[in-house]
């Protein structure tokens, strides 16, 4: 078998949205409202942990899938019942 015949067969890929957590950690309204964006309209995002802010956040990676679990495996009336003034982002839906 040649190179010549070896198909390659075109694959599709998501784009992700990416959200930087140190701009989350300093509440920078854009970011804020880009994480709604991305979590409301795709369901998922790249989270960006690559700044300074960020290096000691692995020490505490158990504890994030914990509480995350635990949001994510409630009812979905139950999620839907968060109001973003609860979370203290009022004002980033107009």
């Amino acid at each position: 078998m040649s190179f010549k015949d070896i198909q390659i067969q075109h694959q599709e890929t998501a784009t992700f949205k990416t959200v930087d957590y140190e701009k989350l950690l300093c509440s920078d309204h854009d970011e804020l409202v880009s994480l709604l964006s991305a979590s409301a309209e795709d369901g998922f995002f790249w989270l960006d942990l690559s700044g300074a802010e960020t290096k000691d956040l692995w020490r505490h990676a158990e504890e994030i899938f914990t509480v995350m679990t635990e949001i994510f495996d409630q009812p979905l009336e139950t999620k839907l019942a968060f109001e973003s003034v609860k979370l203290g982002l009022d004002g980033l839906n107009g």
